[in-house]
């Protein structure tokens, strides 16, 4: 099964990076550029994941958690939240919104994998490493698929 992830963000190159990375790792990508795209696409794909740009061009990234997560319930995809804003008091009013995580810019696209794979496993989609059965590798990818040597490397 390959895990399928929304990208909204209203910076171009950020949006490219993202996508390659989550490519390289085995993720399905489709991007958005502002709110109102993302919540089409999130709606229309059903992803896993929809990381979101706290600062969107039609309205703060939280408001689009918010209301992901008031219309899909359940059926809500992990969101991880994209921001510049990197104060303590913003990360917890991010999280408070629903996000499962918070990922401050400038930021390492590797550890951007890793903690969608860590909220993947929290929701259940994934097992964690310590559920794998004998000859499973020790970190979790989409089914399937293998861990790029450029991700596994620290690139």
């Amino acid at each position: 099964m390959t895990f399928r992830v929304v990208v909204v963000d209203d910076d171009p190159d950020v949006r490219r990076v993202v996508a390659i990375k989550l490519e390289r790792a085995g993720f399905s990508v489709v991007t958005a550029e502002d709110a109102a795209s993302g919540l089409a696409a999130v709606l229309r794909e059903a992803p896993d994941v929809a990381v979101v740009d706290r600062m969107l061009p039609d309205g703060d990234g939280l408001e689009l958690v918010g209301t992901l997560r008031a219309t899909l319930a359940d059926a809500c995809p992990v969101i991880v939240v994209l921001s510049a804003r990197t104060e303590l008091a913003e990360i917890v009013e991010g999280i408070a919104a629903g996000a499962d995580d918070y990922v401050t810019k400038p930021f390492s696209p590797r550890d951007l994998v890793e903690r969608i794979r860590v909220a993947l496993v929290r929701r259940g989609r994934i097992p964690a490493p310590g559920d794998l059965a004998p000859g499973e590798a020790e970190s979790p990818a989409p089914a399937g698929t293998h861990r790029s040597p450029e991700i596994a490397d620290g690139a």
